[in-house]
């Protein structure tokens, strides 16, 4: 399991966008957008993927998610520190994607001074490098997920409509509607 850590809620739509991108390829992930039903407390869930189901937590590292880790007991804050206990059994567990312009010495603790993939606008860039690291540590694959659509609309709580029709069958537009 890929579990994907990002400030919510300001990477929410990358973190949605990047785990239906990996479900489809057929990889298993967990994004607090979409596996924490409102009211309840999130900490023992997240402390349950990534100590004992995640082979690999992928830090999507912004100047919000390097600011909310400087508050202790945030959920960014957690979640990094769960991670760093899992370095002791694994040097590898941790993957960083840099997703603005967030600078690299403010990284946190057990992120700082790993390689990491630079995003900059280009989100497939970053899923093409990702993919790349994910297959150099082998983590496998499963079956694809044939229901990305549904996960989708579910991870954003929102409603996806067509747009008009295009001459072109082989695009799909969809806009979503929040």
């Amino acid at each position: 399991m890929i579990f994907i850590s990002h400030a919510n809620p300001s990477e929410n739509y990358f973190a949605a966008w990047l785990s239906s991108k990996l479900k489809l390829l057929g990889y298993r992930t967990w994004v607090d957008v979409n596996y924490i039903p409102y009211g309840n407390t999130f900490l023992p869930q997240i402390k349950e993927v990534i100590s004992k189901k995640a082979s690999v937590f992928v830090a999507i590292i912004s100047d919000k998610h390097v600011e909310k880790y400087q508050v202790p007991d945030s959920g960014v804050f957690n979640e990094v520190e769960i991670a760093r206990t899992r370095l002791r059994e694994n040097q590898d567990f941790i993957i960083p994607i840099r997703y603005d312009h967030a600078d690299f010495a403010d990284f946190p603790p057990g992120i700082i001074g790993r390689n990491t993939i630079v995003m900059g606008n280009d989100f497939a860039l970053a899923l093409k490098s990702l993919l790349k690291e994910l297959d150099d540590r082998n983590i496998e694959a499963q079956e694809p997920n044939e229901n990305v659509l549904g996960f989708w609309k579910e991870t954003l709580h929102g409603d996806l409509q067509p747009q008009e029709k295009k001459r072109d069958t082989q695009q799909i537009g969809l806009k979503l509607i929040l």
